[in-house]
């Protein structure tokens, strides 16, 4: 299989319908607002060919107290309307909403920013 870096918006991928069998995002979701990720999830959706699936790491909900202390700087540079959804645990719904099916959301590793988390999801086919 081929890998692509795509430059651009999340919610105008420049690709066909059921172009790619996996798709990862890494450290991207939390810069979006709200609706800019539902696009983003969807468009995602749209190029995934069925049975394929996604893989996010990203930003979640905080694992503990002092983690999600250390990550409120990250969410007054990055902006409180960008992370909302990622520190409160949106992104699981927001993902099963643009289509994807057997969602998974699994803390990964706590950092100054806040809790890493790994979302994986299948497009039925």
């Amino acid at each position: 299989r081929v890998a692509v870096t795509c430059l651009g918006y999340a919610q105008a991928l420049p690709f066909l319908d059921s172009s790619f069998d996996t798709i990862v995002s890494s450290l991207m979701f939390h810069h979006l607002r709200t609706e800019a990720k539902s696009d983003a999830l969807g468009e995602a959706f749209r190029v995934l060919s069925p049975g394929g699936s996604i893989h996010i790491g990203d930003l979640g909900p905080s694992r503990n107290m002092g983690v999600a202390l250390a990550s409120i700087s990250v969410r007054v540079l990055d902006g409180w309307a960008s992370t909302k959804d990622n520190y409160s645990g949106k992104l699981v719904h927001m993902m099963g909403a643009a289509g994807f099916t057997e969602v998974e959301a699994t803390p990964s590793v706590s950092t100054a920013a806040g809790t890493v988390w790994h979302y994986r999801g299948r497009k039925s086919g």
